[in-house]
């Protein structure tokens, strides 16, 4: 980042929205959509950032009374795009890995209040931004989220 931008991409809205279905045994399957949105300046020009992943998972949940606590590892989609206000944008698309640990308060069977530290990381073959390692020519971003949240059981 320049040192004379104003606002940092490092800092924005992050969300989350998935859909888990889980056996009797506390294993199964998901999918997760994550995106993430921020901005910054450079002389008078505003950029746009965003971060989008989406991703089937492998999910495991253990339940201790109105407790639980929950794993989740997936692989998929990663796109990272960049926008110049009034004159279009240019993005990357990559593989995605994330994982979540988490811990949820069962307010009753339908409804939680949950919490989560996790990660989404992206790699990225063709980096259009001029960023790039020697060795292959990829690049990547590493995202660590930190999450609060009803959720609701179907």
């Amino acid at each position: 980042m320049p040192l004379d931008a104003t606002g940092h991409p490092k800092r924005g809205i992050d969300w989350m929205a998935g859909y888990d279905w889980m056996t009797e045994s506390g294993f199964g399957a998901g999918l997760m959509y994550s995106g993430y949105k921020s901005s910054y300046s450079l002389s008078d020009i505003d950029f746009a950032v965003k971060l989008a992943y989406i991703a089937p998972q492998f999910v495991m949940k253990q339940r201790f009374r109105q407790w639980s606590i929950e794993e989740k590892l997936g692989i998929g989609y990663f796109n990272y795009r960049e926008s110049v206000k009034g004159s279009g944008s240019v993005s990357a698309s990559g593989v995605g890995y994330n994982f979540l640990l988490g811990t949820e308060y069962h307010v009753s069977d339908l409804i939680g209040i949950g919490a989560n530290i996790g990660y989404v990381s992206g790699s990225l073959p063709e980096d259009k931004f001029g960023n790039s390692n020697d060795e292959d020519g990829s690049t990547g971003i590493f995202r660590l989220h930190f999450n609060v949240g009803l959720r609701f059981h179907f």
